[in-house]
């Protein structure tokens, strides 16, 4: 599944919820039938605690779409002269949001609706309708935190502010069911609130600041872009048999199970010798498709500008951490097969450029996870006296500084030059995505202080989710009113009085 996948079931999931106002007819509570309701306190308890638990996961996804979308490290921990301050400033309201995040998970660690659902609770439907919708949301995003979002590879900007937004949406929508649940409801002359919910901490100013969050994508310079929908998990590359053949067939599956074996974080070493290598891959591959047929020259001279352009930046890469790559003999392997290849037919350019967009993807993956653990320094172009002083002599050492986006925006633009998966649909899932994210903000406004009854947003087909709860809602009234329709039944066939005997007694009749 892709970010946009998860995004419209979570969405799905949390309109169909936002839409049912009067929730406790959902979860076995009081009706206007049944004003005792169906289920007891206490069972009607546990299942609001076992929705705190599905609202934690979705929480939590929130905040993992954020700091993947800012670079936690760029944002929040950026010290030193070099880092652009006009940029964290501008940046605030995210910052705001993450801050409001952290502090409400620190607030629920040791609170019974802070912990998650087992994976029981998660795979089994719920028989209650309520329950039923937060186990969809939940599922949703957990797939979310554990595939797609550490498959999302590199965001634009523009796609990097869409799911800002997105973030900011669904703390909005977590904070009304939140406030709906904890508050008190009328039905008839009676009042009622909901067993067992507790409301999240810290919900005034994770509010405040996803209602600001919000604002700022929808103002910011920058405008969404909704294409991020296509990001997310792709199958790992598996890797094919190591003898290989002579020409660009043997250099694209060296490149393919270079790519197949570029996992973990890489070494500064290996880091600027695989790009350095790269560089001379690309540079090969445009010489053979420019003396070929040429319908795959644009990308492979896309590809070869990316890594001039990444072989001058990592040159100033440092850092002992991190491993060796296995990777580094296969691309070694690539390199010398391609620079003895004088031709290439249309069809092995083809394979040289798929293999190309694998290799690029794992490699930047790599390096994106490589960069978050702090593995790789760069000189800041000062130098301080060294603390030992063998000899009496203190020596001047150079001081190195993280990377990070802020303190090295030029790799992050090299690495946009790369090219991406072509796609000739780009634009309708941008208008896609944009109406989706709309419908959803729709549901999210009517349900805020204020809002006009006229700009109620029109009635819409429902989605899978919605389709498959309101199916269930059907199923269960008819249920409920085949039960009332029995009970109706029986009690015309007992009623309380027993009727009055009739007919001579036992004397037998009078004369």
């Amino acid at each position: 599944m892709t970010y946009g996948e998860v995004t419209r079931e979570l969405h799905d999931a949390l309109g169909w919820l936002l839409r049912r106002t009067r929730h406790q007819n959902y979860m076995g509570g009081p009706d206007r039938y049944r004003p005792g309701g169906v289920l007891s306190v206490d069972e009607r308890t546990a299942i609001s605690e076992q929705m705190m638990r599905y609202r934690a996961v979705v929480l939590r996804y929130g905040s993992d779409v954020l700091d993947l979308a800012t670079g936690i490290d760029s944002l929040r921990h950026s010290r030193g002269k070099e880092v652009a301050v006009e940029r964290v400033r501008a940046w605030r309201p995210v910052t705001q949001l993450q801050g409001a995040y952290e502090r409400t998970f620190r607030y629920m660690a040791d609170r019974p609706d802070g912990a998650l659902p087992t994976a029981e609770e998660m795979a089994t439907p719920q028989s209650e309708v309520l329950p039923e919708a937060w186990r969809q949301a939940a599922v949703a995003a957990m797939r979310g935190r554990e595939r797609d979002l550490p498959g999302a590879g590199s965001w634009s900007i523009g796609e990097r502010v869409a799911a800002i937004g997105d973030a900011a949406q669904t703390a909005r929508a977590l904070i009304i069911l939140d406030r709906r649940y904890a508050s008190r409801s009328t039905i008839g002359d009676t009042t009622y609130s909901t067993p067992g919910w507790v409301r999240l901490p810290n919900d005034v100013t994770l509010n405040h600041a996803a209602d600001a969050c919000a604002s700022w994508a929808r103002t910011v310079a920058t405008r969404p872009d909704f294409r991020v929908d296509q990001s997310g998990y792709t199958p790992p590359p598996r890797a094919t048999a190591e003898q290989y053949l002579p020409g660009a067939t043997g250099a694209a599956a060296a490149l393919h199970n270079a790519a197949a074996r570029l996992d973990e974080p890489l070494h500064a070493r290996a880091l600027r010798s695989m790009v350095h290598a790269q560089r001379y891959i690309a540079a090969h591959a445009v010489r053979l498709a420019g003396a070929g047929s040429g319908s795959h020259l644009p990308e492979l001279t896309q590809r070869a500008a990316g890594y001039e352009a990444l072989d001058r930046v990592v040159r100033n890469i440092a850092g002992t951490a991190g491993e060796g790559s296995p990777a580094l003999p296969d691309v070694a392997e690539s390199l010398q097969i391609i620079s003895t290849t004088p031709t290439a037919d249309p069809r092995e350019l083809a394979e040289l450029t798929a293999a190309g967009r694998t290799f690029d993807g794992k490699f930047e993956g790599a390096l994106r996870r490589g960069i978050r653990a702090g593995h790789y320094l760069r000189p800041t172009g000062t130098k301080q006296l060294a603390a030992a002083s063998p000899g009496g002599v203190r020596q001047a050492t150079e001081v190195y500084t993280t990377v990070d986006q802020l303190r090295m925006p030029e790799l992050y633009e090299a690495l946009a030059t790369l090219p991406r998966p072509a796609t000739d649909d780009g634009a309708s899932i941008h208008a896609a995505g944009a109406a989706a994210r709309e419908e959803f903000a729709a549901d999210i406004a009517v349900r805020l202080p204020g809002w006009d009854r006229q700009d109620r947003p029109a009635k819409r087909d429902a989605g899978p989710i919605s389709a498959q709860l309101d199916e269930l809602v059907r199923e269960k009234r008819l249920l409920s009113a085949r039960t009332r329709k029995r009970d109706s039944r029986q009690r015309l066939a007992t009623p309380d009085d027993p009727p009055t005997p009739t007919g001579p007694g036992p004397q037998g009749p009078q004369i």
